[in-house]
């Protein structure tokens, strides 16, 4: 274990999301944040376009991009997410059938195509995207910058087109969550460098993981039934976000949010370095949490 390692709080494993990460957490050697933030980004993808956040500054989609930084072999990158998908293919068998895509396209043109593949017509379908090479996602950004132009305009759920002599492409509110695994040296050099204030990477959360515990190969105890409960709670939450029209923060939460999480990010962006993610920091949520205004999910429908 590395002994200067970021250390996350207790206090972030919270909700619904938190609780599942505990139960599973018997059950892999991954670390809970690197579970938990691949839950979130799948859920996110899976609830859609329609909920947003309200904020004084407009409104916002629910989409949460994490990357997962950590050493080959001791983070446990792929075991922290291989557990969370397995939560997510349970809960949500066709969205984990249809709409998990392993790697972004190397290309601007790539990513667009896919959406576009998967579109009704113009209209993008939610998808949830796993780069386990992130290094090289990171190289394909610097050779295409249209990588990163469609990546925040996807981010944004604005429509992405693309035109030329021989492709005519055009998506229309693109929806997706992102999960994204990292060396911590190449991520160090996008976070210090002129990358991240290009606006593409600054829109993902990056957390440290690493190996959290050592089970045994072939004596660890089954997770099948831990699965299926998470999957159980996470589709009720699923399916309920999914008839949401507005997410309304509750007044002791943004009171908090006011007098803690914000003069925190007010500090930050005074650095350089940190100012490229505070500039764009918000406070996470639970998105099954009651503070919401349900619509009828054909009135959302019938506004595409």
């Amino acid at each position: 274990m590395q002994s200067n390692a970021p250390v996350i709080s207790n206090e972030a494993f919270h909700g619904l999301f938190g609780r599942i990460t505990d139960a599973l957490d018997p059950y892999t050697e991954g670390s809970k944040v690197g579970v938990m933030v691949s839950l979130m980004s799948a859920y996110s993808a899976y609830i859609g376009y329609g909920p947003t956040v309200e904020t004084g500054k407009g409104s916002s989609p629910l989409a949460l991009w994490g990357v997962l930084v950590g050493r080959s072999g001791v983070g446990r990158k792929g075991t922290a997410t291989g557990i969370a998908r397995r939560v997510i293919e349970s809960a949500f068998a066709t969205f984990g059938e249809e709409s998990v895509v392993e790697g972004l396209p190397a290309t601007g043109l790539g990513f667009i195509t896919e959406l576009a593949d998967r579109a009704e017509g113009t209209l993008a379908n939610p998808v949830w995207f796993i780069e386990e090479e992130g290094d090289a996602l990171l190289s394909n950004a610097r050779r295409d910058a249209k990588v990163g132009v469609y990546l925040r305009k996807a981010f944004d759920a604005q429509t992405i087109a693309h035109k030329t002599k021989v492709d005519d492409l055009r998506v229309r509110r693109p929806h997706l969550g992102l999960i994204m695994h990292v060396q911590p040296r190449n991520w160090a050099a996008v976070a210090g460098g002129k990358d991240a204030t290009g606006g593409t990477w600054n829109r993902l959360l990056p957390v440290w993981v690493q190996q959290s515990k050592t089970l045994p190969v072939f004596e660890s105890s089954d997770a099948h039934e831990a699965i299926r409960q998470a999957a159980r709670a996470l589709r009720q939450a699923g399916d309920y976000a999914r008839q949401v029209d507005t997410v309304t923060v509750p007044g002791h939460v943004a009171r908090v949010f006011e007098a803690k999480h914000r003069p925190i990010v007010e500090a930050m962006i005074s650095t350089e370095a940190m100012s490229q993610y505070a500039e764009r920091a918000m406070a996470l949520h639970d998105p099954s949490g009651r503070a919401v205004r349900p619509v009828r999910a054909a009135g959302r429908d019938q506004r595409a």
